[in-house]
């Protein structure tokens, strides 16, 4: 119940960093009930929220934060193909 009240206050506040932040923490919860479809929904919206935001950077985070949830539940194809993401998102960025 805390959960949803914080992340509608965080997709009120309009701030994407936070809905990010608030979507990730969901997923470190219920990843650590063993509830992986529910935390996958809370990364998922998390990297659509992070691609909204068009900061290279912060896209960068999110897909490896991803990356490693996507290693926890044993999805290696997509977590390395999120990961390789994150990599040329950073690349882009550099340049």
């Amino acid at each position: 119940m805390a959960l949803r009240y914080a992340s509608a206050l965080a997709e009120r506040s309009g701030r994407t960093n936070v809905v990010v932040t608030s979507h990730n923490m969901a997923a470190v919860m219920y990843t650590d009930q063993g509830d992986f479809a529910r935390a996958m929904t809370h990364m998922e919206q998390a990297l659509a929220m992070a691609e909204q935001r068009q900061d290279p950077r912060h896209l960068a985070w999110q897909l490896k934060n991803f990356s490693r949830f996507l290693f926890d539940a044993g999805d290696w194809q997509r977590m390395r193909e999120l990961f390789a993401s994150a990599d040329a998102v950073m690349s882009q960025a550099d340049r």
